[in-house]
This record gives C-alpha cells, sequence and structure tokens, in this order.
C-alpha cells in the first residue's frame, strides 16, 4: 500500500469521508481502534477475525499506538474507491457522489456505494464478497457464506440488500 501522504483537504469528498471516519470512530477521539472497526463492521452483518483486523490496521498506516487516524483511514478508503489509481474514481462514482448531501445519511450512501458495485441500488452477494476480497478481509469466507450475510439483512427476500435495509442494519 502507498503511505504516500493522502490530500484530506474540505472538499465535498472531503467532507463524506470525514462523516464516514466519524461512523468508525465510535468514542470520537479522532483515532479509529481495532475493536471500533470490529464493532461497525459487525452492526453491518459482517465479521473480521483477529489476523483480518490486524493486516488492515497494518495496510492503514496504523499509528505505533496501534489506531488509525483520519489520514490513514482516508488512504484506505480512497485506494478501496479507486482514487488513489491514478484519477479520480469513475464517472458513476464521480455523479453518485455529487449526488449526495453532507449530512449522515450521506455517508451511509457513501458506504452503501463502497458495497454496491455496479451502482443498481443493490447490494447482491457476488458484490459483497468482491468489497470483502479487495480490502482483504474475505480470509477463507467463500460465495455462500456472503449469501448468508445478505440474507440476514434482506428484509423483503429478494437474495440483495437495499439502501432502506442497509440503513436498517446500520441503526
Amino acid at each position: 500500500m502507498d503511505t504516500a501522504t493522502v490530500d484530506v483537504h474540505p472538499s465535498s469528498h472531503g467532507l463524506r469521508e470525514q462523516a464516514l471516519f466519524d461512523q468508525f470512530d465510535g468514542n470520537r477521539d479522532g483515532k479509529i481502534s481495532q475493536e471500533e472497526i470490529a464493532s461497525k463492521m459487525h452492526s453491518m452483518g459482517l465479521s473480521i477475525s483477529q489476523d483480518e483486523l490486524k493486516k488492515l490496521m497494518a495496510e492503514s498506516g496504523a499509528n505505533t499506538d496501534g489506531l488509525i487516524d483520519y489520514e490513514g483511514f482516508v488512504r484506505v478508503y480512497r485506494d478501496l474507491m479507486g482514487k488513489n489509481r491514478g484519477g479520480s474514481g469513475s464517472a458513476a462514482d464521480s455523479a453518485a457522489a455529487s449526488a449526495l448531501d453532507d449530512d449522515a445519511d450521506g455517508s451511509l450512501k457513501e458506504a452503501f456505494q463502497v458495497f454496491d458495485a455496479d451502482r443498481n441500488g443493490l447490494i447482491s452477494a457476488q458484490e459483497l464478497h468482491d468489497a470483502l476480497k479487495s480490502i482483504d478481509v474475505l480470509q477463507g469466507r467463500n460465495l455462500s457464506d456472503c449469501e448468508a450475510m445478505i440474507k440476514r439483512v434482506d428484509s423483503d427476500g429478494n437474495g440483495q440488500v437495499d439502501y432502506e435495509e442497509f440503513k436498517a442494519m446500520m441503526d
């Protein structure tokens, strides 16, 4: 992972990134701990092993105190969203991002879009699998495991998670 300094100056993207960071920073100390990541992942219906947590922390450039600061979070987040790969993301990413407002619902929509790769408004088991794989937290999970995760929050039984189901899961 590239550990170069990330430009975190305020912008519409920066405000959303800050709001998303705040979602993970449960105690509002300006840093994210392993426990906060595990708690947020659990609230999303995802499980993460201690080994996966350690790897994620290392990739984020966690400080010597074992915590991820805002800059480390932005670096990992932008890498996940494709914004550190020589551009500002796809046209769909840009259009979706500009449509988001700057409130907490906007950060939740941004989180939803991390998983909704095809931007159809639904998260499939395959999209969940691919997203987990892209951030190296898949570790032994297969598509069937992702289908089971989807099923836990799929209130309408269509085999996918829409934004409202995702939002309900996060509450």
